[in-house]
């Protein structure tokens, strides 16, 4: 997979950028590594090598505990590269997982993963609010058992 150059993404201090990810389902894990790829004549097999610089490590993007056998493909409409794959929930087989736009962070020199945009459409109105919920150490607050199973939570918590 191409990794997307931006202004951000052309060098960093040493002058260099991978250019791909290498992103691969193995031993029930998925795992990511980035390099440099330099392709070939038809039908010859391209060169992949480490981008002076990075590390050239596998890195776990997934250890199959929440999704496996994860596929990607390149949205050429918004210029973006979606994952998605199988997800792991109890008592539940072969549940699709929701799509995200992979990125690169070239300060982090990772992998991010983020929701797509459209699912923003998804969502209706926001479920009750409870706020000026005091927690002392070790306390626990639980959610409203009528809140749809699945709900996306947000919470902004203040220490003082």
């Amino acid at each position: 997979t191409r990794i997307k150059r931006t202004s951000s993404l052309d060098t960093d201090k040493t002058g260099n950028a991978p250019s791909h990810v290498y992103k691969v389902s193995w031993k029930g894990a998925d795992w990511w590594q980035v390099g440099t790829y330099t392709g070939a004549q038809p039908k010859v097999l391209g060169k992949w090598e480490q981008t002076p610089g990075y590390d050239f490590d596998m890195h776990l993007f997934d250890n199959g505990q929440r999704m496996y056998a994860s596929k990607d493909f390149y949205d050429p409409v918004k210029d973006r590269r979606i994952l998605w794959g199988w997800g792991i929930i109890k008592n539940l087989d072969g549940v699709q997982t929701m799509p995200r736009v992979l990125s690169w962070d070239p300060k982090l020199r990772q992998i991010i993963s983020s929701p797509i945009e459209e699912q923003d459409y998804l969502r209706e109105k926001v479920l009750p609010t409870d706020t000026n919920i005091r927690l002392m150490n070790n306390e626990t607050v639980s959610l409203s058992k009528s809140w749809p199973r699945g709900a996306g939570i947000q919470c902004e918590v203040e220490v003082k």
